[in-house]
């Protein structure tokens, strides 16, 4: 858990699970084996699920400029609009973000 804002240059890789509570700000990188949760906004890159498990991506307002899902490392549709709550995952090995809906 990183209680911070994560600023260009900075590179956090790790292997498990990552929940930042704080930015991630263009430049700045999120490595992690597991699911990633990002409480802040996200500009900079994140790799949910980097040594090809199953991970998943949570954050609440997504700008996503390379933000992976593995194990296919695809980008996430650009977004129009409302922020809102979202999690990133892969279906028919695509990347999908849907609204973040923590009680299913």
């Amino acid at each position: 858990m990183v209680h911070r804002t994560l600023r260009s240059g900075f590179s956090l890789q790790y292997a498990g699970h990552v929940v930042v509570i704080g930015d991630v700000n263009p430049g700045a990188e999120v490595i992690a084996s597991g699911d990633v949760i990002v409480w802040g906004r996200l500009r900079g890159m994140v790799h949910a699920g980097a040594e090809g498990t199953k991970g998943q991506l949570y954050v609440p307002w997504i700008w996503p400029l390379l933000n992976y899902v593995s194990p296919d490392k695809s980008r996430l549709p650009q977004r129009r609009g409302k922020s809102q709550p979202e999690m990133a995952h892969i279906k028919n090995r695509q990347v999908v973000a849907e609204a973040w809906n923590p009680k299913k």
